[in-house]
């Protein structure tokens, strides 16, 4: 990666320091969290050039981190019930192309089992249409034109927030109120539902 600033060469100094408080996380107080300890030699993060008169600064591999750093592409998350929470399980792909019927409504109940999720064991579960999950029995309808502020997703199932809520607002309102997986939720996201019970998942 490289940034590159018109200026004099005498401005070289300061892209360097102004580099290495943007790219270790200056800025609200960061600068601090991530100082280095006095025992710590400092590193190089790049190299620092000129090109007539620009400032070029490229970075080495990594010094930003990596992209896709949860990068799922062809993977299967598995989370099993374990002592205090959760083991979880990055695995190769095992794709069903069963998916079970068509579910008419967000409402379903389970026969074979009962789904283990925050110190609970749960028979019902509600599937919303923007990718998230409660548990418990149905919680009524939401307000018209809005989302249920993580009370129940109404008609859609699941976890809703108002329409034009922007995800990161409206997030803190939904902790605390209803058991629920949301880690595919996109708030304006649609499409059909399926379920597939077998004697141990869902």
């Amino acid at each position: 990666m490289q940034l590159a600033a018109r200026a004099s060469a005498s401005a070289v100094l300061t892209l360097v320091a102004i580099g290495l408080m943007v790219f270790s996380g200056a800025g609200q107080g960061a600068l601090a969290t991530f100082a280095q300890p006095r025992q710590e030699p400092g590193r190089s993060i790049g190299t620092i050039s000129t090109r007539d008169d620009l400032i070029v600064m490229t970075l080495d591999e990594g010094v930003l981190g990596f992209a896709n750093l949860f990068d799922l592409g062809g993977r299967t998350l598995r989370f099993t019930p374990a002592a205090g929470g959760y083991r979880g399980e990055n695995m190769p792909l095992q794709w069903d192309p069963e998916f079970g019927p068509e579910m008419s409504n967000a409402s379903a109940t389970l026969e074979s089992f009962a789904f283990p999720f925050s110190g609970e064991r749960w028979k019902q579960l509600s599937v919303g249409v923007t990718g998230s999950i409660t548990f418990g029995p149905p919680r009524g309808a939401a307000p018209a034109g809005r989302g249920a502020g993580g009370r129940g997703g109404g008609r859609g199932g699941g976890v809703s927030i108002g329409r034009f809520d922007q995800l990161q607002n409206a997030a803190p309102a939904l902790v605390n109120t209803v058991p629920a997986i949301c880690v595919f939720m996109k708030p304006r996201m649609s499409g059909k539902r399926y379920l597939k019970e077998l004697a141990d998942r869902v």
